[in-house]
């Protein structure tokens, strides 16, 4: 399996609502990056972009698996990218999951997209080498 790092960065977003999926897109390239939009975990993790992502934005409320349950199976697989979370409904047990899995962030919805860029900028900077 590649390493992500020595690919040019590739943010992955798993979101199912089609809204916020698409804002996200467009914020992300906004900042000259390139972006892969997903509305199921499953469609992302049959994609031919997994191995090349080096970040992934997933919200934590998915149909069939959570963005939790998600990245614990990409590292459970070997996979190794820096994870920015989102819920509508941050709770301490979310918080305590999220930091448990080491997440770049957790941003609860609605956000404000410098607080994405920010997300994403510490999600590059402590990408794997």
């Amino acid at each position: 399996m590649p390493n992500p790092s020595t690919l040019v960065p590739l943010i992955s977003v798993v979101e199912d609502d089609p809204g916020v999926r698409t804002a996200l897109g467009g914020l992300i390239r906004s900042l000259r990056l390139p972006v892969a939009l997903y509305a199921t975990p499953r469609a992302f993790l049959q994609s031919a972009k997994l191995a090349a992502t080096t970040c992934l934005i997933a919200d934590i409320e998915l149909p069939l698996m959570s963005g939790f349950a998600l990245y614990a199976s990409l590292l459970a697989a070997g996979y190794r990218m820096p994870v920015i979370f989102m819920t509508a409904a941050a709770d301490d047990a979310c918080r305590e999951q999220a930091a448990l899995l080491h997440a770049a962030a957790l941003l609860e919805k609605p956000f404000l997209p410098s607080a994405m860029v920010g997300a994403i900028e510490h999600a590059l900077a402590i990408s794997p080498s």
